[in-house]
């Protein structure tokens, strides 16, 4: 495994960094303060874990970890991987049966029946209560939160949801938060802040204050931010585990690793679940859809069985993209790159093959897409993105063990499949441009088709955005004549070629693109007058 053994940046200085003999993050020696964070100036991080991947220790000081440094946070546990007294309660902290922390010794949570939080309460100052209820759309997405007045219920009429207090989150498609309303004084929602997204990462955000944009670290955690013109608003340090933060949740709640912090209890929202910095782990046990004995674990790494630990207590190499475990995206990533790309080649075998032909004929489009797909999929896995690199190391096991049984034929349609399909590479969903050109096949024999001619009459489907003309010239068949109708064409991802209209899916990604059609009489191998199909 490639951990992080150092780094140096203008705000946290220079590090170096020791894991343990699992991979887990056992030291960091701060060799180089930063004039911005001068509190780190010699400082040396230890921490220590039980045998189950449990964080027992986190300190930060000027004392070696072999000489018992004091430690900032530590935590004993029972079974089932529980904490039974920790540094924020020593008195014992407290789970409901489904293993859900109740009471960490500062806050205390209520749960729906779906497992998610949806109210927290907290004593910021001796003698008052803060409670605060949150709001999940039927995705279960966070969509708001406000000031509660009663505990033990997750019903708005029942626990007195605030209105008055509401934020209300409006979500892009990929569920990021793209806008934050919270009512005025004038009892009507006005607007907080506008985000700027990326392929999954935060750029920026508008509020009432300006444009500001943000720097990262490699895992997203902020580091700085800026106004529009580039001068230094303010900067943001903060320890692996995303503990220690110098920064408040303004303008945005986007902190560590790029995830929403919650004021009112300074958790983290990762989507599936909400995360403790303060003692480096989940709050919640991970869960599938699917009904498992342990979901996203790996049976061959005993440190995978941990349903609340962080990214396998490796936070400088790996990042959490939605709460469900870093081991769900390798795994997903595993996948993209070994038997997704197989499966769909032996379903589709002609589809794939003019794919294929597609991609050799014009090099000069699916080089650079392919070039594209790399060069993301690297980026990403360099930011310890767990999908890219499960793609990577499924792409090391396909290559192997296919080597000595087809040479490099598998693994030369497997790349040139991913190029001209459209590969999940990168963070998020970024995806290459389709390229490939798919047939109506109830038109053409497959003599036909690999003789490089279309039926006059016939139907082609080739990507969308294109003239007549221009459809014409990037198919692998190609027709002597322009196509007299072009149409576009979005099927449901996954549906199967059952009419003239349907563009083909291929390998998982969704079907898409524009149907055209030929004049009568005009093609090569023309054998009379077919009934054409009204595209759909």
């Amino acid at each position: 495994m490639g951990n992080v053994t150092g780094y140096t940046d203008s705000v946290m200085g220079r590090w170096q960094f020791t894991p343990d003999t699992l991979n887990r993050l056992s030291s960091a020696l701060n060799t180089a303060a930063s004039s911005l964070s001068p509190q780190f100036a010699s400082n040396i991080g230890c921490w220590s874990y039980d045998a189950f991947g449990n964080r027992t220790l986190e300190a930060m000081s000027t004392t070696p970890c072999a000489n018992n440094p004091t430690p900032a946070s530590w935590a004993n546990y029972g079974t089932n991987n529980r904490f039974t007294t920790t540094s924020q309660a020593p008195g014992g902290a407290g789970y409901d049966a489904a293993g859900n922390v109740t009471y960490d010794g500062v806050n205390k949570y209520f749960y729906d029946t779906d497992g998610r939080i949806c109210a927290s309460q907290n004593i910021p100052v001796l003698g008052t209560t803060v409670m605060t209820g949150y709001l999940y759309d039927a995705e279960g997405r966070r969509i708001a939160k406000g000031t509660i007045t009663n505990w033990g219920s997750c019903d708005p009429a029942v626990n007195g949801f605030q209105v008055m207090t509401e934020h209300d989150y409006i979500l892009d498609l990929g569920g990021e938060q793209f806008t934050e309303m919270v009512m005025d004084a004038n009892n009507s929602m006005g607007w907080q802040h506008t985000n700027v997204w990326a392929g999954g990462k935060l750029l920026a955000t508008y509020d009432n204050d300006g444009l500001h944009f943000y720097f990262d670290d490699p895992l997203g955690t902020r580091r700085a931010q800026t106004d529009y013109a580039g001068v230094i608003e303010k900067t943001c340090a903060s320890l692996p585990y995303g503990d220690g933060e110098t920064c408040q949740p303004t303008p945005t709640e986007h902190l560590f690793t790029g995830k929403e912090r919650d004021s009112e209890s300074g958790n983290d929202y990762f989507g599936a679940r909400y995360y403790a910095s303060s003692m480096g782990r989940f709050l919640s046990p991970d869960w599938s859809a699917k009904i498992t004995p342990v979901p996203y674990a790996t049976m061959g790494d005993p440190q995978s069985l941990n349903l609340y630990a962080y990214v396998r207590n490796n936070p400088l190499f790996m990042v959490d993209t939605d709460g469900h475990g870093w081991w769900k995206d390798f795994g997903q990533g595993l996948a993209d790159s070994t038997y997704r790309p197989i499966v769909s080649i032996a379903k589709n075998p002609k589809a794939a093959a003019v794919g294929l032909g597609y991609a050799v004929t014009h090099p000069g489009t699916s080089l650079p897409a392919m070039g594209n797909a790399i060069k993301n999929t690297v980026v990403a896995a360099a930011h310890g993105d767990g999908r890219a690199i499960g793609q990577i190391v499924g792409t090391g096991i396909t290559a192997a063990a296919t080597a000595g049984a087809v040479g490099g034929a598998v693994r030369g349609i497997g790349a040139l499949s991913a190029a001209i399909s459209g590969s999940e590479a990168g963070i998020g969903e970024a995806t290459v441009t389709t390229t490939a050109t798919y047939f109506h096949y109830g038109y053409l024999s497959d003599a036909e088709k690999f003789a490089g001619g279309l039926r006059a009459g016939s139907y082609a489907t080739t990507e969308g955005g294109l003239t007549g003309a221009e459809a014409q010239s990037t198919l692998a068949l190609p027709h002597p004549t322009v196509p007299d109708a072009v149409y576009p064409v979005t099927p449901e991802a996954g549906t199967p070629i059952n009419g003239p209209s349907t563009v083909q899916p291929q390998f998982g990604q969704p079907g898409g693109g524009q149907e055209l059609t030929f004049p009568q009489g005009t093609g090569p191998g023309s054998v009379g007058t077919p009934t054409p199909i009204p595209p759909q």
